[in-house]
């Protein structure tokens, strides 16, 4: 299953960089991605856009709510931190023959897409941040705001 999956990515004209933790890194329109393999579990495909967002200290209730809305909107893509940021990942099981040239392009379309979703969730979050801020700065009425946009779009 490796060796096809490695000629899948190599055929697209992806070039697999070895990296700590039996991971791949390639990059796509200059966004850098990983392949996540696992020797044990082959029959699991895991992709990676790393870093998408910084955890900085004091926006925790931030990156909860950005984590929050992608992973409960979302399809198939899930947000972890990862060290002190935030990474996407797409995830699927491995059913039958694959046809890796066709499972490979969709899985990174859709983390990209996933990013962009990201970043206008972010926006929306660090407006509602300011808006609180000016108006009573607590953290309270920020989990508010996003809540209120999230029932907005429902």
């Amino acid at each position: 299953m490796k060796e096809k999956l490695f000629e899948a990515f190599s055929d697209l004209g992806f070039v697999l960089e070895p990296e700590e933790n039996a991971n791949y890194s390639f990059t796509y329109e200059g966004m850098n991605f990983l392949l996540v393999y696992n020797d044990s579990d082959e029959e699991f495909l895991s992709l990676s856009l790393p870093g998408i967002y910084e955890c900085e200290e004091g926006k925790a209730l931030q990156a909860c709510a950005l984590m929050e809305k992608i992973n409960s909107t979302l399809k198939y893509v899930k947000t972890f931190i990862c060290g002190s940021s935030i990474w996407l990942f797409y995830e699927r099981e491995l059913i039958g023959d694959e046809d890796f040239m066709k499972t490979i392009p969709q899985m990174i379309i859709r983390l990209v897409s996933a990013l962009k979703f990201a970043r206008k969730v972010m926006a929306e979050i660090e407006e509602a941040t300011s808006d609180a801020s000016s108006e009573e700065g607590s953290e309270e009425t920020v989990a508010e705001e996003v809540t209120d946009n999230d029932e907005e779009q429902n």
